[in-house]
């Protein structure tokens, strides 16, 4: 079984969807299952993951776009079609990652006639711009032989445009590399994001001042792309040290040693794998109550939820965490086992009878 897995975003940035990918070909690879990722990529610029890059096939260069509170970049482009037209008989199944995307995802599901297998990530609180694909979406559906939701959020959003049955495959994690070790001595609170208002960043930071005055010694710790260029107003603060982007085992490390993880995105969120990765790493974590993140958290049962964009709410949750250690160990204890469940050894298992079951599905058609 030889198997393309397409992503519209360029692999020369990192993102949820290309960390999907990158995972999925490194544990496809303990199957014997041969994988290669098709994706824009930028000339010149080192990919952001580091995979094999015989089984890397670029489509082009991207370009920015504004969407659901982000900017993603995106390839659609006439080099892209010719890149997918090309590598269509290369394949047995096309695993295509937001098959409804401008770019190599869309050209997938639009120029072949093979098994394809459809991965909804997406979630949004307002329809636009996804309306726009709305009649696209709704005529080629049928091209998709199983069609997959991240989360309960992302089907019920994909629901609106596609139609279909959907089968509920998580991302997941590293469980391997994201484990429990040994917490810093100090209260430590960990953020994790890409440096967007969509990400919640400004209200941890406006959130920080109430928090040190209670614990002094408490510090915020920041993970995330070009945080120094963003929020240098902040560097003058020894409570809240700025990581950069960091190694995957170095990211571990901060999961792990924090004390509490705070993810208070404000929306447009289907899942949270950063939350995933904290709950891997035994962490206690505090995050918004939005769609994606109350539906992974079970409501409240493994983590706290608090009101979006509500800097006194988080502000008032991380020192009652910091507090009450007792409450802080119990979500410890609960964290990982829960974790557990979406390894990414359970998840290529599960993908690897759904690409039978789409083969199937597809030779009934013929």
């Amino acid at each position: 079984m030889k198997i393309a897995l397409v992503s519209p975003y360029s692999f020369s940035f990192k993102g949820g969807v290309n960390t999907h990918l990158f995972f999925l070909q490194k544990f496809f690879d303990k199957h014997n299952i041969e994988t290669h990722i098709i994706a824009p990529a930028e000339p010149g610029k080192i990919l952001a993951y580091n995979i094999d890059h015989a089984r890397f096939h670029t489509v082009g260069r991207s370009f920015p776009f504004m969407t659901n509170g982000s900017i993603a970049r995106l390839a659609p482009t006439p080099g892209a079609l010719g890149k997918i037209l090309l590598l269509k008989e290369s394949f047995d199944i096309w695993h295509v990652h937001e098959p409804f995307a401008p770019g190599p995802s869309l050209f997938s599901v639009f120029a072949l006639n093979k098994p394809i297998v459809g991965t909804f990530h997406a979630y949004s609180d307002i329809p636009f711009p996804f309306e726009w694909f709305k009649p696209i979406s709704k005529r080629f559906s049928s091209k998709v032989t199983v069609k997959i939701a991240v989360s309960e959020a992302s089907m019920h959003f994909a629901e609106q445009y596609i139609s279909g049955d959907f089968k509920i495959v998580p991302n997941g994690v590293n469980i391997d590399i994201f484990a429990p070790c040994e917490k810093y001595q100090n209260p430590t609170v960990l953020f994790v994001g890409r440096l967007e208002k969509r990400k919640g960043l400004d209200v941890i930071l406006k959130s920080w001042n109430k928090i040190s005055k209670n614990f002094p010694d408490a510090q915020l710790r920041i993970a995330g792309y070009s945080t120094e260029k963003k929020i240098s107003k902040f560097q003058e603060l020894e409570s809240i040290k700025f990581l950069g982007e960091l190694s995957e085992e170095d990211l571990a490390k901060e999961y792990s040693k924090a004390w509490i993880f705070c993810s208070p995105a404000l929306g447009g969120e289907s899942f949270g794998m950063t939350i995933l990765e904290a709950l891997s790493c035994g962490t206690a974590v505090i995050a918004s109550n939005i769609t994606g993140y109350r539906t992974l958290l079970k409501n409240g049962e493994y983590g706290l939820l608090v009101e979006p964009n509500d800097h006194i709410d988080l502000s008032n949750k991380i020192c009652y965490l910091i507090k009450n250690k007792d409450v802080r160990i119990d979500l410890e204890k609960k964290a990982r086992p829960y974790a557990i469940n979406f390894s990414w050894e359970k998840i290529t298992s599960s993908l690897i009878e759904l690409y039978k079951e789409s083969e199937n599905i597809f030779k009934s058609k013929l």
